[in-house]
């Protein structure tokens, strides 16, 4: 069926809806590229050393500093452990307040 034809005449084969398809797979890939990219760049921070760094913060019982800390790094890693860690102290702030 598709023997002997190129690309566009593929294309034009499909119609409308083909040509939606196509310019979606292309957005999608270029959002993909894009948001690899930004998630590299913002991870340039060596995770062994901010999680050694953010456990001994929560072992000393800081947490308000390994929140702080957390927002400091600016990376990925470091919203997600900011969020777990306000969670934690949310936990244990009602857990006082209820005694």
């Amino acid at each position: 069926m598709f023997e002997g034809k190129s690309f566009i005449e593929i294309l034009n084969m499909g119609g409308w809806s083909l040509y939606v398809l196509f310019a979606a797979s292309i957005l999608s890939i270029a959002v993909i590229c894009l948001k690899s990219v930004e998630f590299w760049t913002k991870s340039k921070v060596k995770r062994k050393d901010f999680i050694r760094e953010l456990i001994k913060k929560i072992r000393e019982e800081k947490i308000d500093k390994a929140i702080d800390y957390c927002e400091e790094v600016n990376s990925p890693m470091g919203h997600v452990a900011k969020a777990r860690a306000a969670k934690f102290l949310l936990a244990a702030e009602s857990k006082i307040s209820t005694r």
